[in-house]
């Protein structure tokens, strides 16, 4: 009888743990947070998601990664990094990954304490970063206006050698959205 009341309750557990297991916000290594985003020369200066140029998946864009697979590795063979800012339309955080089987190759450059050292490789990267846009009422630096509905962070990517990569892009309560990005040659 004791066993049989018990059953009924770990099942109800199991129910309320999976329930808020589900809302839980993706993991990520790094956060970019309000604090560190960026600017344009003018204040009206935003590169708004353009799906030609840039990678696009719901409320965020690598801006210019559509153009990447003509791009050519430097001649000393190292690995080289391109600056693919994101911008994130205001609400909730996105979580930008590279896909586990291409992680040897690819690696996200967003921590803005890493931008001047020399010589960065694969290893010296993240692979994911969440994104957190600024409340658009967020003070811009250059006059004090209002942000916008935009958010922009520079960065980038660093790519050991060409090859057609898989970012997943993560935001929570929707399904992840993959997509192929040619990185000095095209993804078939």
């Amino acid at each position: 009888m004791r066993l049989l009341l018990s059953l009924p309750v770990a099942l109800a557990m199991v129910a309320v743990c999976s329930a808020g297991a589900a809302a839980d916000p993706p993991a990520a290594q790094f956060d970019r947070v309000c604090e560190t985003h960026a600017e344009g020369a003018e204040p009206d200066d935003i590169a708004l998601p353009d799906r030609r140029r840039d990678v696009v998946a719901g409320s965020v864009s690598i801006v210019g990664a559509n153009r990447l697979s003509g791009r050519k590795p430097p001649a000393n063979g190292r690995s080289w990094v391109l600056k693919q800012p994101v911008i994130i339309r205001a609400g909730a955080p996105v979580v930008i990954r590279v896909a586990a089987r291409d992680r040897r190759y690819v690696a996200l450059e967003f921590d803005p304490d890493a931008f001047s050292e020399q010589n960065r490789t694969v290893e010296d990267g993240l692979s994911s970063v969440r994104f957190h846009a600024c409340p658009p009422d967020t003070k811009r630096f250059s006059d004090g206006k209002p942000l916008g509905e935009w958010t922009g962070y520079p960065g980038g990517l660093i790519v050991a050698r060409p090859r057609c990569v898989t970012l997943e892009f993560l935001e929570e309560g929707k399904p992840t959205v993959r997509r192929r990005v040619g990185i000095g040659r095209r993804c078939r």
